[in-house]
């Protein structure tokens, strides 16, 4: 170990509660960094696992009816993997309970002897469908845990203008409802006003007396032109009156949790370089200050004969130390809190399966995030010393000039201040590198903070505006056949309402220059 060496240890040994301050700050961006950007791929390849594993539809089409052979016709095409053809209707729900509530779902049918080929389930609680046992229904993971339904648990169905009794045979978790949205429109309903139910095919049409199919869910095959085999599935279904097609992308859960994805993997990209640029700016004031103090001693090793590299790498050394310290401890806390946050993300939002990945890249992208930044803070002051000369460097620097400063001239008041008030702050503009730099330091330490309480008042703010300004009913009321517009004054005139609205919702399908979107027409009245 040579002399520089044992100088640089007692330097560092000797401030170490300054180089281990600067050091917890790298330590801090790198960890959220990994942490954040390691979650983000984790709840990507959940997502994408999940949806794999219960073979989640490339596209959904609703069609008014039809016959149930349909879907065979369907599955012989050309780039059609799989197909499963549904019913997919609104009904009322009675829940059990000391004051019986009555809830709008959405009942989807299922085989009842085997699964589905296609948007499949995975059962949380209880069983699928067994044998020939009727009247038993899947319930969705959020409606259940919210109303608090366990599997055994009775509910009345209205089905055909009957109520039927059903038995809640299991809890389940479907690709479809993740986010249990209610279409692209309402994407944030409250499981109180909304669900979604599992019942078997056989058990619908037996209620229904008929056997048709409202809905069919495809997988196309690997290569296969998606919008090509569109094209053919809607020349088969248009004589059945198609009501809307809609691909992965565009389906509500999936979309809503594209948006919350992307928004994660931005956060994870910005946040984290908060904390960074503060430790390089930290890094740089304190190597600074460190040159400033041992002027003679560079001047004592410039004489002895040490060239302009060895000082510079002496130097810069100070900071590629802090950088390696904080970047290797902030990757190894980043790692242990990704699978906090992945697993804090997926129980919320009831994924069906968790995958947790090293992600190599990630963390060595952290490594030099943590590392870089600082070097290159270093740099500055470690090329200052080793340009200094030995004769110039063993003097004590001349102090900068003293003059009065413009903001004196301009606020005359300034200049009656005490020398207590004055020195500091002509100290400030005489070295407005540091001073510059100190400034961006405390600015970017309370961006820190405000990033932070300006997300969380955000979303309280859109929650709020969504709630009490555009959804501004207290309920709402929906009719599986539309209603004449004289109810709503039989309505108004028979309850103490404030104000009742007809509003008729219509799916329609907008076209523009070859481009198409699904979305809902909504009727209201003039004075609404």
């Amino acid at each position: 170990m040579n002399k520089l060496q044992r100088n640089l240890i007692r330097d560092l040994v000797t401030s170490k509660s300054l180089f281990l301050a600067v050091a917890i700050v790298i330590l801090l961006g790198v960890a959220i960094f990994d942490a954040s950007s390691i979650g983000y791929q984790n709840l990507k390849s959940s997502y994408d696992y999940s949806y794999e594993s219960l073979r989640f539809a490339d596209f959904t089409v609703k069609v008014v009816e039809a016959p149930s052979e349909t879907t065979d016709e369907l599955k012989s095409l050309p780039g059609v993997e799989a197909v499963t053809g549904r019913i997919n209707t609104d009904i009322p729900i009675t829940l059990p309970g000391d004051e019986e509530k009555r809830v709008l779902v959405r009942a989807i049918t299922l085989p009842s002897d085997f699964r589905p080929a296609v948007n499949d389930v995975k059962v949380e609680q209880g069983a699928y469908f067994e044998g020939d046992e009727s009247n038993v229904l899947l319930l969705e993971r959020s409606f259940a845990e919210y109303h608090e339904l366990n599997p055994e648990d009775i509910v009345l169905l209205t089905v055909a203008n009957q109520e039927v009794a059903f038995k809640v045979a299991g809890i389940v978790t479907s690709p479809e409802y993740i986010w249990p949205a209610k279409s692209r429109q309402e994407l944030l309903v409250s499981p109180e006003s909304f669900g979604v139910i599992f019942i078997s095919q056989d058990t619908m049409a037996s209620l229904t007396g008929d056997s048709v199919i409202s809905e069919f869910c495809v997988i196309v095959d690997e290569g296969a032109d998606r919008a090509a085999v569109i094209e053919e599935v809607e020349a088969i279904l248009a004589p059945y009156g198609i009501m809307e097609v809609v691909p992965a992308e565009e389906q509500p859960s999936n979309a809503a949790l594209s948006i919350d994805i992307q928004e994660m993997g931005n956060m994870a990209q910005v946040y984290p370089l908060l904390f960074l640029i503060v430790g390089a700016l930290v890094t740089y004031i304190l190597l600074a200050r460190i040159v400033l103090n041992q002027r003679s001693q560079i001047g004592l090793m410039r004489a002895m004969g040490y060239s302009r590299k060895e000082v510079l790498i002496h130097y810069l050394s100070f900071a590629l130390i802090i950088g390696v310290a904080g970047a290797v401890a902030g990757t190894m806390a980043g790692y242990l809190l990704s699978r906090v946050v992945t697993g804090i993300y997926t129980t919320a939002l009831g994924l069906p399966f968790t995958k947790i990945e090293m992600e190599w890249l990630v963390m060595f992208e952290g490594l030099l995030l943590g590392i870089v930044p600082c070097v290159a803070a270093g740099i500055v002051p470690a090329y200052a010393a080793s340009r200094l000369h030995p004769a110039e460097a063993m003097r004590t620097p001349a102090p900068a000039a003293g003059r009065k400063l413009l903001l004196e001239r301009l606020f005359p008041f300034l200049a009656r201040l005490s020398h207590l008030w004055k020195i500091p702050l002509r100290n400030i503009f005489r070295n407005r590198r540091r001073s510059i730099y100190t400034i961006m330091g405390v600015a970017f330490g309370i961006a820190l903070i405000l990033v932070s309480l300006i997300i969380m008042e955000s979303m309280n703010s859109f929650m709020s505006f969504q709630f009490t300004q555009i959804q501004r009913y207290d309920a709402q009321v929906a009719f599986a056949e539309s209603q004449p517009a004289t109810l709503v004054g039989e309505v108004q005139g028979g309850g103490e309402f404030t104000k009742v609205e007809p509003v008729l919702q219509v799916p329609v399908r907008l076209e523009y220059e070859g481009k198409d979107y699904n979305t809902m027409a909504i009727g209201i009245s003039p004075e609404a």
